[in-house]
């Protein structure tokens, strides 16, 4: 039973963590929520190999979308995309971001 309630808090953590962030991005930068889920949408329609989101953020950001004060808003993003129906996970990978300190991140792949 305790397993099941340290995985609880995890997750609710992870999810207040994200909406942290992605709130955090809005206040600094109004509408980069729904900007960012264009351009998300429009790199699915575009890139047809499975990516992660450090690969997305910076096509998105090469594309003029600004940076986010934290990059965790990013899997807000990722998380209101897949629950649309537009990506799906597919696994998790080492990310690249050397500030990541090579952590685990999901791998998607487009499902439009």
């Amino acid at each position: 039973m305790q397993t099941i309630l340290d995985f609880q808090l995890a997750k609710a953590a992870t999810e207040a963590g994200i909406k942290k962030a992605v709130d955090h991005a809005e206040a600094t930068n109004r509408g980069w929520n729904n900007k960012a889920f264009g351009y998300l949408l429009q790199y699915v329609r575009t890139h047809s190999e499975k990516f992660l989101m450090e690969e997305f953020r910076q096509w998105a950001e090469a594309q003029g979308l600004p940076s986010p004060p934290h990059l965790r808003a990013y899997g807000g993003i990722a998380l209101r995309a897949a629950k649309c129906g537009f990506i799906r996970k597919i696994g998790t990978q080492k990310v690249s971001n050397v500030k990541a300190h090579c952590a685990n991140a999901s791998v998607w792949v487009p499902n439009i």
